[in-house]
Order: C-alpha cells, then structure tokens, then sequence
C-alpha cells in the first residue's frame, strides 16, 4: 500500500524533500503543493534573472515533477483553499517546505518611507512575483543604496547598473527593464552597497570603467563595473554620505590609474 505525503511549498526545498522520498525504497505517493501557479519558488523568483546557470536546476526539478508518484497542486493557498488540519486527514504525512514569505524589519528610522525597500521584495518584483506587480519602486534617482554585501545584495546592485543590453538575455521583467536604465547614454545610474562594518563598495556603469577588473583575493568577478572598491572606513556610519563620496573619488582614481597602466603594456 503506498504512502501519501503532501509536500506544502514547491521551492528547492519542496523538490529536495519529493526526490530524497522518490530515492527511498517505499511506495510514495507525492503531492506538490503551492499556493501560486507556477513551481519553483526560489528559483524562479529569488535567483538574480541573469544567473541562467543557477536556474538550470530547475531542469531536476522539472524531472521530479513528471514522474508518475508525483502531481503538483498549484494555485492552492493553506488556510485559504484547505486547512493544515484537513491536509494531515488527507494524506499519511505533511511536509512543510515553505521559506520567508516577506522581509524582516531592520527597527531603523526611515524604514518605512517610500523608496526603502527589503530585498525579498525587491528581487520578487524585478523576477516578476505576481505578488509584488504593483511595488513601483522610485529608481529615477542618482544612485541607489543597498544594505549589505551578501550574494542578494550584491545581486540587487549589479542589476541595478547594467544596461538593458546586458540584461537583454535574462529572465528580467519587462517592468523592471524599463525602469531600472534611466535612458542616459552612459548607462544607469550608480550603486552603493554599505555592510554592517562599514564597509562600501560602489558600482557603476559610466564608460570610464567598463574594462574588466579582477581581483583574485577577493574573488570578484564582476569588477567591470566597478567604480570603487573601499576595503576599510571608519566614517561610514557616522558621516556616510562625505565619506563614500571621498572613498569613491578616491579608489575610483586608483582604479583608473591602473586601467591605464593596463592599457600602456
């Protein structure tokens, strides 16, 4: 007699959860459950819509689903559609693969005016969540700033200060296209990431520094459109807006001297 198992959640985690049952000697019977159309979650709309080769994981996910044990439920929202206690009378086993559904406050002042957005809903948006169709973000701004230097921050950045050229063969919504180049010749506008240490780093796409810059300790690969690079600085919390400005002019000449002493070899 076969196991039924509800798996709540179609993201990674959901998927993992379904193939490790699949890989087991028993006879599962699985069903996917998401409350929006379309599987994949994370994949789908939190990895950044340039990163095709992190998506192809998507294609395991799409063998999973097309296995005989396995139906997937889309559309279909618990506590709305059907309760947590109906699914544990339905099946023999309810698993719960669901992961942070919005952004957790920072509790500091500003938070809450226009133009300070959480990443989950930002990256949501730019990925085309239907959920956050109607964020409008204001981004006819001189420069962005982004709290933080994780993979998502730096994510966020490098989307903002690409061309609609770059961008071009991504999975980025027409929307998000559209607003984040300011039609400008030299390309969007600047980005500023500023880490809990202080710590800044500042992107830009102005045709100065477009050259490829790698830096091997560092690990970074997307340095062509670097402007600045600040390792250390101590004002950045208490005067941020003079010090990123010093430290930008000031790396920025460092990494144009560079580029030309690259040029001249």
């Amino acid at each position: 007699m076969s196991v039924s198992i509800a798996i709540v959640g179609t993201g990674p985690a959901g998927f993992y959860a379904a193939d490790a049952l699949l890989k087991q000697d028993a006879d599962y019977r699985i069903d996917l459950i998401d409350r929006l159309p379309t599987p994949y979650g994370l994949i789908r709309f939190g990895v950044a819509p340039d990163h095709q080769t992190t998506k192809n994981v998507s294609n395991s996910f799409e063998r999973t689903a097309a296995r005989d044990e396995v139906c997937f439920l889309g559309n279909v929202e618990i506590g709305r559609d059907v309760s947590l206690d109906e699914l544990r009378d339905l099946y023999d086993a309810v698993i719960l693969a669901v992961g942070a559904g919005a952004d957790r406050a920072l509790g500091i002042p500003g938070e809450d005016k226009r133009g300070v957005i959480g990443s989950a809903a930002f990256v949501g948006w730019y990925n085309a969540h239907p959920d956050l169709r109607g964020l409008d973000p204001p981004l006819g701004t001189e420069a962005a700033v982004v709290i933080g230097h994780g993979n998502v921050a730096i994510d966020v950045a490098r989307v903002l200060v690409k061309t609609p050229g770059e961008m071009a063969d991504s999975d980025l919504s027409d929307t998000a296209a559209c607003l984040t180049s300011d039609g400008d010749v030299d390309g969007p506008p600047p980005a500023v990431t500023v880490g809990s240490d202080g710590t800044a780093v500042r992107l830009s796409h102005r045709r100065p520094f477009r050259r490829f810059w790698f830096c091997s300790r560092l690990r970074i690969r997307w340095c062509r459109s670097i402007v600045a690079f600040l390792v250390t600085t101590t004002n950045t919390r208490s005067h941020p807006e003079s010090a990123l400005a010093t430290a930008a002019a000031s790396i920025a000449a460092s990494i144009s001297s560079m580029v030309r002493g690259r040029r001249s070899q």
